[in-house]
């Protein structure tokens, strides 16, 4: 008991050292109602609910061979002569600057410019490995094939031949085994770990004894990190420059290829009219995607909307992607958040930096 009570009163110190657990809370309940939806509210400065649930996430959060799921994502093999010069005109990044050994983030674009889809791709002997969100498996796959006329180019659906596990805390360098793809990847704005393995009993060592992160966690993550998701910030509607990866998925200096002239049209403008940006809730129930934003006390007119909530707080806040209009985008500015039922003024949030801990 002595011991215990000791460690307990060392968690402060712990925290201010690592500023990115997963901390949960215990929610005072009190019914809300706002319109048609119906909140409970959340008092934020409640203390986490248990030593044990502390250290769990805590756990999740750093442990080297913890690892996210993403054998669901669809999965491509692209092989023949011409796939880099192919693959290079339909990417909005640069393959020529692939390094071998890591993954490369790029979108793929409508003619308009708007997004088609996003994805991850690496060098791998003969061909091209990509994983995208498993929404796109048929679009996607259409897109990559449509202007295939003279090329001498093959794309084949592989998405049941692999598994795909991705470790936010990079693996340290080792023998990889026969059957196992790695590659880096920034998946949430971090360096990281993916494996590609056809069963799972070729694991290099260690890596099959980590933990799974559960979905709560790993959503936390990408919002946390300001990754945007396929089906949330990323959408048919949605330019690349709106997400803000121009650093990760836009090659401003390769030649053309399919939307360019639209994404260099918006570079020389300096702007988009709207940005992706990350929430803190300040005040109000808890939130929700699909919740409107308006400048302060202001209940019209809308000047963004929630596209995802983290599911868990981290060190005792409550985070949010959207998208605000570039006026009321920096950091520190205030937002109103606006039920789009009754159009009530419900919460306030406050936008973060995008720095990632």
């Amino acid at each position: 008991m002595q011991l215990r009570c000791r460690v307990l009163e060392k968690m402060p110190q712990i925290r201010s050292r690592h500023r990115s657990p997963f901390i949960r809370h215990t929610a005072t309940t009190e019914k809300i109602n706002a319109g048609s939806l119906t909140y409970a509210k959340v008092d934020l400065n409640t203390r986490h609910s248990s030593f044990v649930a502390f250290f769990r996430l805590w756990h999740l959060w750093h442990s080297i061979m913890n690892y996210v799921d993403l054998s669901g994502r669809a999965k491509f093999r692209v092989t023949g002569p011409d796939r880099l010069r192919y693959l290079n005109g339909q990417l909005t990044n640069d393959l020529n600057a692939l390094v071998l050994g890591q993954a490369m983030y790029a979108f793929a674009l409508t003619a308009k410019g708007k997004l088609a889809g996003d994805l991850y791709l690496r060098a791998v002997n003969d061909a091209f490995l990509i994983d995208a969100p498993p929404e796109l498996r048929e679009s996607l796959l259409a897109r990559l094939e449509r202007y295939v006329v003279a090329d001498d180019v093959s794309i084949e659906d592989v998405t049941e031949r692999f598994y795909l596990r991705h470790f936010p805390q990079s693996l340290a360098p080792g023998e990889t085994r026969p059957g196992i793809i790695r590659s880096e990847s920034n998946r949430f704005r971090r360096l990281g770990t993916d494996l590609f393995f056809e069963t799972e009993t070729v694991l290099p060592a260690g890596a099959g004894s980590g933990e799974r992160l559960g979905d709560a966690e790993a959503e936390t993550l990408r919002v946390v990190a300001v990754m945007p998701r396929w089906g949330h910030e990323l959408d048919e509607n949605v330019l690349p420059q709106e997400v803000g990866l121009d650093d990760l998925a836009i090659s401003y200096t390769k030649g053309c290829y399919l939307g360019q002239e639209v994404v260099s049209r918006i570079k020389s403008v300096g702007h988009v009219n709207r940005r992706l940006v990350k929430l803190r809730l300040l005040e109000g129930p808890p939130l929700q995607p699909g919740l409107k934003l308006t400048a302060p006390g202001k209940p019209a007119p809308v000047a963004g909307s929630l596209t995802s909530v983290a599911p868990l707080p981290v060190d005792g806040e409550i985070y949010a992607l959207g998208f605000a209009r570039r006026n009321l985008a920096d950091p520190g500015n205030r937002l109103a958040v606006v039920d789009p039922a009754s159009s009530g003024l419900i919460g306030t949030v406050e936008v973060c930096s995008l720095n990632v801990t």
